[in-house]
């Protein structure tokens, strides 16, 4: 894109910040309106948005509005997890449960390596705007197949009503929860740093192509899904 466009790197590197940005403020979002809105509904909202994000994107002329669509897309993907943690608690045991986070993880993985592995080819053959469009058409298949096969859960809100309001507020800021928000941050700061920049940081170092620095990416989803593997093993014992 720095190639083909002529934009600064400094400038196409904003909508990356965006996004995570956006996306970590929406997981806030999200889960209060996933207490009181269908996750159904709100999944298939994150996904129509970030399609029509993805078809806008080889439009842009400039970094500003690249960064401006991009954080509309770091939020409207975080309006999935969430919405889909409320559904696998409503339908699944403690156990299945357990194994369901890993396998959604999972997905998050091989959608990493399948993009990782097909975006060299694609850009190759029709540019970088192409990639885009797959990922639009990706989008519009998932979102048919999500709203034709999830169920839709009887209440709308999961809040346990026997807690007061005050009990609520102590739960929330125990040192316990706090400490684990605070380790979510860092670690998310750390695998979303190196897996994104991971391909310029080869390209620059060792003057690789584009297309063979992006290949190397698929190495880091591989690994972490060994490792979620491995975590539930430990976590079963």
């Amino acid at each position: 894109m720095v190639t083909e466009t002529g934009l600064p790197k400094s400038s196409l590197s904003w909508a990356l910040t965006g996004l995570f940005i956006a996306y970590g403020s929406g997981q806030v979002v999200s889960g209060y309106f996933g207490d009181r809105i269908q996750p159904k509904k709100l999944v298939a909202a994150g996904l129509f948005t970030t399609v029509i994000v993805n078809l806008l994107i080889p439009l842009c002329s400039s970094g500003i509005q690249m960064t401006f669509l991009w954080c509309i897309n770091g939020f409207s993907q975080a309006f999935m997890w969430p919405p889909i943690v409320k559904l696998m608690s409503a339908f699944l045991t403690e156990t299945e449960y357990t194994k369901g986070c890993v396998r959604v993880s999972w997905g998050s993985s091989i959608g990493t390596i399948f993009i990782y592995l097909v975006s060299p080819i694609i850009i190759m053959l029709a540019g970088w705007k192409s990639v885009f469009i797959l990922c639009a058409v990706v989008g519009v298949a998932g979102l048919i197949i999500w709203l034709k096969l999830c169920p839709e859960i009887e209440r709308s809100s999961t809040i346990n009503e026997n807690d007061s309001i005050e009990k609520r507020k102590e739960k929330l800021i125990s040192p316990l929860v706090i400490f684990i928000i605070l380790a979510i941050i860092f670690q998310g700061i750390l695998r979303d740093g190196v897996t994104t920049w991971m391909p310029s940081y080869i390209s620059e170092i060792y003057n690789l192509s584009n297309e063979i620095s992006i290949l190397t990416g698929v190495l880091l989803p591989i690994f972490s899904m060994g490792c979620f593997k491995l975590t539930l093993y430990l976590y079963a014992k």
